[in-house]
């Protein structure tokens, strides 16, 4: 295809870029998916992540729009630190070119789509909830003589001829039959391929002001091989009550194990080394071992690192161990109690376990080999200054006694949460008045006090507890060179 025949659709992540550090590089993992819906129906598609151009030196938004002619620009805007920026991306090109039909979608639109229709200089359409069937009926009326937007589902647009906004009911909602026909592998259709796949979650500057990228991390792919949720953790965005609101789902859903093994064989033909998955709604976990054995009977080798809500069973750990043993010192099991205080833990994450249980999950892991990681959070509701010292002993303990790696993230505000959407359960005050605090918050970060918080704020105990945590007493290999 030459660049003068332009394409149909361009997918576009925009990420922070500010002068003393580099973030959201990473996009969110649907949109080759969606690029490869639209390209095997017929429209030419690609995906742009335009942090990760910009920070390598490539041409700007603007010159590639100039240069692929797109008739539809299809923005992402699935985490709430994207907002002010997306909104800002979006105004900038519609400077530049007034006739571009501009869409976008993902969970923080979703939220806060009737917020979002209202902006002047905003986007021509939101995609709400699920977006695959959606998005290719909106191609279809693009293309039309006449289009009809009533008949796209999900979607919020805006009236040319009165300015206004209009909802569409929404009626599509991805189920396991539907997901299991999308492939999710569709990297052929991504600019920049071999820098996206070298992408870290954060890059800084170097003396010069470059930015700079992990050349020596494993090309990394995440993937979640379903959709939903059945858990209210007080600071999740995606828990079941917002997945309701935001994409009508109840419950949850695994895709087929054929089409998860086939997203697989993708990712390894795309040349991926590294699968990361956060998707574990089933406690049971008989799905992976049904996967993990087809990955074994395909004798496919890669590196995996899995992120469990709950704790992985011994069954789990086992499978894990065998299916990814030639690649075992790359990958890796985090687990999450976020707070070191049983109590603590009980009151804000959807799955309880004791600090007992725990330690016998990781002392297996750690038996079979498997690097395993203790990730915590910082500033939970209801968490005493004693609280918090307990995540910072146990962080301790376990990589003194257990070889494991130990974080903490610095807890925000989420759109959807049980935190945000009941603050006075949670004993919560904020400076948040909702859409205009996160679309004006170029920082990222909304913070909050509670009662029991009295000392420092969620960031500064980050900060602390990873002064306090011992260095991590081992490093995995990295294609063969230590880190």
């Amino acid at each position: 295809m030459s660049n003068s025949e332009g394409i149909f659709c361009l997918f576009v992540h925009v990420g922070r870029i500010r002068s003393e550090k580099a973030d959201m590089l990473i996009m969110p993992l649907g949109l080759p998916m969606l690029a490869g819906v639209l390209e095997d129906n017929g429209y030419k598609s690609l995906v742009l992540n335009e942090a990760m151009r910009r920070i390598s030196g490539g041409p700007s938004l603007e010159d590639t729009v100039r240069q692929l002619k797109p008739k539809l620009l299809a923005f992402s805007l699935h985490w709430h630190q994207q907002l002010p920026y997306v909104i800002a991306a979006i105004r900038k090109v519609r400077a530049a070119f007034p006739k571009i039909r501009i869409s976008i979608g993902g969970f923080t639109s979703s939220y806060f789509a009737k917020e979002i229709m209202g902006l002047e200089g905003g986007p021509d359409f939101i995609i709400r909830g699920d977006g695959e069937l959606p998005l290719l009926e909106l191609a279809r009326q693009l293309s039309s003589e006449s289009p009809d937007f009533h008949k796209v589902p999900n979607l919020a647009w805006r009236n040319r001829e009165n300015g206004e906004a209009v909802f569409n009911p929404q009626t599509y909602i991805c189920d396991c039959a539907k997901m299991s026909e999308l492939s999710y592998a569709r990297y052929d259709l991504v600019l920049d391929k071999k820098i996206v796949m070298r992408g870290d979650f954060v890059s800084f500057p170097d003396c010069n002001g470059r930015f700079l990228l992990n050349s020596d991390k494993l090309s990394t792919v995440f993937y979640n091989p379903g959709r939903g949720c059945p858990y209210e953790c007080s600071f999740c965005g995606g828990c079941e009550n917002a997945q309701f609101q935001i994409n009508s789902r109840r419950g949850y859903f695994f895709k087929s194990i054929e089409s998860a093994l086939n997203d697989i064989k993708g990712f390894k033909a795309q040349g991926f080394d590294l699968i990361h998955t956060c998707f574990d709604p089933d406690p049971s976990a008989e799905w992976y071992m049904e996967l993990f054995a087809a990955i074994r009977k395909a004798e496919i080798k890669t590196a995996y690192v899995f992120e469990p809500w709950g704790l992985p069973s011994r069954d789990f750990l086992e499978a894990f161990a065998e299916t990814f043993r030639e690649c075992l010192s790359d990958c890796r099991i985090t687990i999450s109690p976020e707070s070191g205080s049983e109590e603590v833990r009980r009151c804000n994450k959807g799955i309880f376990y004791s600090n007992d249980e725990m330690e016998e999950a990781v002392a297996l892991g750690r038996s079979l080999g498997i690097p395993m990681e203790v990730s915590f959070m910082s500033s939970l509701p209801g968490e005493k200054a004693e609280d918090f010292m307990k995540s910072v002993q146990l962080a301790e303990y376990y990589t003194k006694k257990y070889n494991c790696e130990a974080n903490m993230a610095a807890i925000g505000l989420e759109p959807g949460s049980p935190m945000y959407e009941h603050p006075e359960k949670y004993g919560i005050k904020t400076i948040n008045n909702g859409f205009e605090t996160f679309l004006e918050n170029t920082e990222g970060k909304i913070d909050w006090e509670h009662e029991n918080r009295p000392w420092g704020t969620s960031e500064k105990r980050k900060i602390y507890f990873n002064a306090k945590k011992p260095q991590r007493p081992y490093s995995q290999s990295l294609k063969g060179k230590k880190d």
